[in-house]
């Protein structure tokens, strides 16, 4: 009798431990699931704009360490200062928990290697956030970087508030080891706090706002005593100040101080109604470090958002959710205009404002995910956007101005087989350009410079087909689960080459 009590609690263990495991592989496999679906990024991208409404944005906790390879190889340059691809490799640490019904933290830390190959026209890097005041040269070169990136945050609710507060910050260098050899180092700083208010029991609105500061120092040394590389001080679309151009110029800094305020108005729960708008704006500034810190230009940026999205269940299997989002960006340049020296001082005596480069980004997705049974999910997201870009230069005159128009579908199969998790996503899209004819005065077309600035337009204003497949296995090891994950994207350029971006991560949750 004792033998068969013996035998039946050691059983009844069993059993337990079994059930325990499952539900734990139920548990991880089903929050990777619903993490990866399209239609999860869509329905957080409003909530985490501001610290406070991110206590929403998920309602359990994960945590996970991964490694990453990006490799990129672009045939043609999409434009010669951003280079012709990059290797990079990264690891990184992400978790957010809910501490309580009412408390979440999060945070995130990782490490990025690699190169970015061949670039030119520019000696810093974040070249699209710093251009146009840059210096460059045609020679150009690989770069090589690493990069550190730090953030966390946290939220708390208490009755009908919620605040929030969030804090990131970014160290990079990247160095070239060949003549001009660059030595760039960045270090990006944002703080942002936010609240929130339920107006009802399903919804509230929400405040935040933002300061940012960054900062790059770009310094560039010839080891060769003898060459002929000019340092060119570049203001845009191919024009250049010729008083300060040459090696004596080699170091330039780049800083700004910028601020951001959104609202926004959400559900509790992500359901029904959910719109965004935000603000920014900053002001940056370069800076000739040989010249006794000379502020020879500076661009005023404003940056205007807005989102809306309404999701609803047309049935219990199936969930819909338009998706419209608009972007206006706005740069203006001006150039201080210096008179005589007094040694390395130089007083100014005006300012230009040559330099405009707006921009206007338009998209509507109508994500749709069918849950064909509790294992196996289907998401279709179709949708279509309009691109606007308009840049020129006053005095001499120079334009270009290009419209895209760009439909494209997405679809994602999601597979759950006990503890294993497949996912196959693919997507692809036809951009069609329509541009006007640019005008160059002044500029010569087949000296290098004006090649750049002729392929740079080239690519701006080429059709282009666009195709990406990524796909992903998991699988739980009781309360921890292993993902690994490759993907491709191709985008071909009519007559003018390919870009390839190929990629693996693997990383443990838990």
């Amino acid at each position: 009798m004792k033998q068969t009590i013996h035998r039946s609690i050691i059983m009844f263990s069993v059993v337990a431990q079994a059930m325990l495991a499952t539900a734990e592989n139920a548990v991880i496999i089903d929050r990777i699931r619903n993490s990866s679906l399209p239609l999860y990024s869509v329905e957080t991208a409003g909530y985490l704009t501001n610290p406070a409404t991110s206590f929403f944005s998920d309602s359990t906790s994960i945590s996970s360490i991964s490694m990453r390879a990006r490799l990129n190889d672009e045939s043609q340059p999409i434009m010669e200062q951003t280079g012709t691809g990059s290797r990079l490799f990264s690891i990184n640490a992400d978790s957010y928990q809910r501490l309580s019904a009412d408390m979440a933290v999060w945070g995130s830390a990782s490490y990025t290697t690699g190169v970015y190959k061949d670039i030119k026209w520019t000696n810093c890097i974040d070249y699209e956030y710093v251009a146009p005041y840059v210096l460059g040269d045609e020679v150009g070169g690989d770069l090589n970087t690493q990069s550190y990136r730090f953030a966390g945050g946290i939220a708390r609710r208490h009755d009908r508030w919620t605040f929030g507060a969030h804090l990131s910050y970014r160290a990079e260098i990247a160095s070239r080891d060949h003549d001009p050899r660059v030595k760039t180092v960045v270090s990006f700083l944002n703080a942002a706090i936010g609240a929130a208010f339920n107006v009802t029991p399903r919804y509230m609105v929400g405040l935040n706002g933002k300061v940012s500061v960054y900062n790059q120092n770009c310094d560039v040394d010839f080891y060769n005593p003898i060459n002929d590389i000019n340092i060119y001080t570049l203001t845009g679309m191919g024009t250049y100040y010729k008083r300060f151009m040459g090696n004596a110029n080699k170091n330039s800094g780049y800083n700004s101080v910028g601020f951001s305020a959104s609202a926004q108005f959400l559900s509790t729960d992500k359901s029904g109604l959910k719109a965004a708008v935000s603000f920014d704006s900053y002001r940056m500034k370069q800076q000739l470090r040989n010249f006794n810190n000379l502020t020879l230009g500076f661009t005023d940026n404003t940056i205007l958002t807005g989102s809306a999205a309404y999701r609803f269940t047309p049935s219990g299997s199936i969930i819909v959710e338009p998706v419209l989002t608009a972007c206006a960006r706005f740069r203006k340049g001006t150039e201080n205009i210096f008179g005589t020296s007094a040694g390395a001082s130089y007083d100014k005596i005006g300012s230009n404002s040559y330099y405009r480069h707006n921009s206007f980004l338009a998209e509507i997705s109508v994500p749709v995910q069918w849950s064909i049974n509790s294992n196996l999910c289907l998401t279709s997201m179709p949708g279509f956007s309009i691109f606007h870009d308009k840049e020129s230069y006053a005095d001499p005159m120079r334009k270009t101005c290009v419209t895209r128009f760009t439909p494209g579908l997405r679809e994602n199969l999601s597979l759950t087989r006990g503890a294993w998790l497949w996912s196959i996503d693919a997507s692809g899209a036809y951009r069609l350009s329509d541009s006007d004819d640019p005008v160059w005065t002044d500029l010569d077309l087949t000296s290098p410079l004006g090649k750049c600035q002729l392929h740079n337009y080239a690519m701006l204003s080429a059709d282009c087909i666009e195709a990406t497949v990524d796909f992903s296995a998991a699988r739980s090891i009781g309360k921890t689960a292993i993902k690994g994950t490759i993907f491709y994207s191709i985008n071909h350029y009519l007559r003018h080459g390919d870009n390839s971006l190929a990629g693996i991560t693997l990383g443990i949750y838990f």
